[in-house]
């Protein structure tokens, strides 16, 4: 598939690629024209999350950059530490794990299992392991043994 590199958390670098990279793999159009360093790009991150009201919103939006832009968040994240550990961890993860059914969106790296039905765990790890986008991070898994 063409432009890839938009689609994986880790080479995405949203707006900060430069004009050549953009020529170079192909996104031009894909991206606003401006190029923006990744400074820029957490001041816009930390403007947006300044006007979210609730801890909740303010961690799944910083989910939804950490599904896309893995550099951009983590760089946010130290920047802003102390200010948002609270949002993405204690006490908000709490709410985020109680509303998880009503805001669901699928992740490409995450095994949903229940504890309540530990039956179904062996076919849902191994269900995992055979997507192929996850094939990778599964090759050494020989065995699945649920006790």
């Amino acid at each position: 598939m063409k432009n890839k590199i938009l689609q994986n958390p880790y080479l995405n670098k949203g707006t900060a690629f430069t004009y050549a990279e953009r020529q170079k793999y192909e996104l031009d159009g894909l991206l606003p024209s401006e190029v923006e360093s990744i400074d820029t790009q957490i001041l816009r991150v930390k403007e947006i999350l300044d006007n979210i009201p609730e801890a909740l919103e303010k961690n799944y939006y910083l989910t939804s950059i950490y599904r896309t832009n893995r550099t951009l968040y983590f760089a946010t994240i130290q920047k802003y530490l102390t200010e948002l550990l609270p949002i993405i961890y204690t006490p908000t993860i709490g709410d985020v794990v109680m509303n998880a059914h009503k805001h669901f969106e699928p992740s490409t790296d995450a095994v949903y299992i229940n504890a309540f039905r530990p039956e179904t765990m062996k076919r849902k790890l191994q269900n995992a392991c055979e997507n192929p986008e996850k094939n990778k991070k599964c090759s050494s898994l020989q065995t699945v043994k649920v006790f």
